[in-house]
């Protein structure tokens, strides 16, 4: 709902429009006033937060994959659809990376708003 009151709030012109590359620029200004960690150290407050992305994402995949693997047709299904969505998902991702680029960040976000907000009511 969130990603939905947002970009309905960015069209009416009532918020300022979405730049993931404003973002990006403010951040990187952030960080320059930061003091990276010493050569040959790691960054591990960085690691931890890439971890904990990689690991929710993960936990979440394991867990629709495991609903559908308990159905009394065993897991091979389940393992089977989750490969061909995968293989799908890249195939897609890398057709459409040039066409999506193009497309306005606000409308996309109000797309993905709508689309998000159906999928919860259905």
């Amino acid at each position: 709902m969130e990603w939905l009151r947002k970009g309905t709030l960015r069209l009416a012109g009532r918020r300022a429009r979405a730049s993931s590359t404003h973002e990006f620029e403010e951040t990187v200004e952030q960080l320059a006033e930061t003091t990276p960690p010493p050569v040959g150290q790691a960054d591990w407050a960085a690691r931890i937060v890439a971890f904990k992305g990689v690991l929710l994402e993960g936990v979440e995949v394991v867990v629709i994959v495991a609903a559908l693997a308990s159905r009394p047709s065993g897991p091979a299904p389940a393992l089977i659809g989750s490969g061909v969505a995968l293989i799908a998902v890249l195939a897609i991702g890398v057709r459409l990376r040039g066409p999506l680029g193009r497309l306005p960040e606000t409308e996309l976000k109000y797309g993905v708003g709508i689309l998000l907000t159906s999928f919860g009511t259905f």
